[in-house]
């Protein structure tokens, strides 16, 4: 009996040893798990503060920035429609700030030092950069800048656009998430720059996370994995995963505590070498904890997933989404020869509607309108998407001019029958909508970008003719003479 005590409770002692194993390779699958969602949330929130910038940069190289109210009302809509976005600024060739969606700006300021700015002088590329971590000028907490260079007609330098992500708002997404008291979540920027960090610790920002090992020697070998460390911070013994952004120069690395993540295997194992009854039971309990986080992190996953091509507000497809659907449908059309259609609608006066009725009723406005546009495609392959702000867009693969042109007055008339009271704008009283349709045969001689700069031509048509009203534009090949 001794001997098969002593054999069972050598057993259980190897079991547990095996465990702690396994306890340590869940913990970084978990880690890395989370590692990658929030990587792949970093990369989507500086590819909409991208989509803002695309934006303003467009409009203000095609306008100048001479009408400062108008550019200023059209970055605090940009902003209210995406609450991500801490920040829309623009600076000129000197650094002086010349609009913002901020309600006042500091007296002669002048953002001409900073590394941004300097950069985007310096070096003629139209990229995205994602900068320093640095303290706003406007309001004194930490930002993380992006910005793009704004060029002049003659492609010489004009200036700066400039989206401020707050430090805190990564800190407070990560907040929610149960790491462990001594855990960490970290947000790195080039060089192993701390941009943020959960939990939050103000002094260290812009400052070396001392995990410039996962940069240096980890990250180039794969874009993700699992790491252990012991923190310069703190001084805590770590391991979890990394991940990097997939587009961005940033990095999430999601870690635990070592002897706090292992401190429930230690409790199992001392509970089975007293009675293994118990024990089992407890294991039994471990594993149904790990099903629900399990199942919890996929959750999260899909909620991440559905963040990164779906607009929250509409429930219509974003941005990113319509673009890699008109690459995709284009190169399709080139291959059969089908035609490709595409409208961009936009709210009249909305504007002048938001102030008037407020920004809920906007929002809710914005959501009938595009449940209104959503009912007017009814094939699978068409697209409802949000293009930005008040602007909507519709793909139709293969539907020609004429019938996207149907389709095109089928939404209009869909938005007339909401009848929304706008007293503030369009003649009938009514929120009304104003359509710029464009159709092509893609070919060797055209690209997607064409298709959209005709249909937002005849968008602009039909706001000069009146509003309310349906622009067909003509044919690529003429709009493109006419571009050229």
């Amino acid at each position: 009996m001794c001997a098969l005590c002593c054999s069972f409770f050598g057993l259980e002692v190897w079991r547990a040893w095996s465990e702690r194993d396994t306890e340590i390779r869940r913990i970084e699958e978990t880690t890395l798990t989370l590692a990658r969602s929030l990587a792949q949330h970093a990369d989507d929130t500086v590819g909409i503060a991208g989509l803002a910038l695309g934006d303003l940069v467009e409009r203000v190289e095609a306008d100048g920035m001479g009408d400062r109210e108008r550019l200023t009302r059209l970055m605090v809509s940009a902003v209210a429609t995406m609450p991500r976005l801490g920040g829309l600024f623009l600076f000129d060739a000197e650094g002086r700030w010349m609009a913002s969606s901020a309600p006042a700006s500091p007296a002669n300021a002048n953002n001409g030092d900073r590394d941004y700015f300097r950069r985007h002088k310096a070096d003629p590329s139209p990229a995205v950069a994602v900068g320093q971590p640095v303290r706003s000028r406007s309001r004194g907490h930490w930002i993380i800048p992006v910005s793009r260079r704004i060029d002049a007609p003659d492609g010489s330098f004009a200036g700066v656009a400039l989206v401020t992500l707050a430090a805190s708002y990564f800190s407070d997404t990560y907040a929610p998430f149960q790491i462990g008291a001594k855990g960490s979540i970290t947000l790195l920027g080039e060089d192993a720059t701390l941009l943020s960090r959960q939990p939050v610790d103000e002094s260290r920002i812009g400052g070396d996370s001392g995990l410039g090992a996962i940069l240096h020697r980890h990250l180039p070998e794969a874009p993700t994995g699992t790491y252990a460390f012991v923190s310069t911070l703190d001084g805590v013994e770590r391991l979890g995963g990394y991940a990097g952004a997939a587009h961005a120069p940033l990095v999430v690395v999601v870690a635990a505590a070592r002897e706090e993540a292992l401190a429930p295997w230690r409790r199992d194992t001392l509970a089975r070498l007293g009675a293994a009854g118990l024990g089992s039971l407890l294991v039994g309990g471990l594993g149904a904890w790990l099903v629900r986080l399990i199942r919890r992190q996929e959750a999260v996953e899909a909620r991440l997933q559905a963040m990164a091509t779906t607009d929250g507000l509409t429930g219509l497809a974003n941005r990113r989404s319509l673009d890699a659907a008109l690459e995709r449908e284009w190169r399709r059309a080139a291959r059969s020869g089908a035609p490709v259609s595409l409208l961009l609608v936009d709210i009249d006066h909305f504007k002048a509607f938001n102030d008037a009725y407020g920004h809920p009723e906007g929002d809710a406005c914005l959501a009938a309108v595009a449940g209104a546009l959503a009912g007017a495609v009814r094939r699978g392959g068409d697209l409802a998407a949000r293009y930005g702000g008040e602007e909507f867009a519709l793909l139709l693969p293969g539907a020609t001019a004429e019938e996207a042109r149907r389709v095109a007055e089928a939404a209009r008339e869909a938005v007339a029958r909401l009848d929304r009271p706008h007293a503030h704008g369009p003649a009938s009283g009514r929120v009304s909508v104003s359509v710029g349709v464009a159709a092509a045969l893609p070919g060797p001689a055209s690209a997607p970008a064409l298709l959209v700069a005709a249909a937002d031509a005849a968008l602009y048509r039909a706001k000069r003719e009146g509003r309310d009203r349906v622009a067909l534009a003509p044919s690529l090949a003429g709009f493109a003479r006419r571009a050229g």
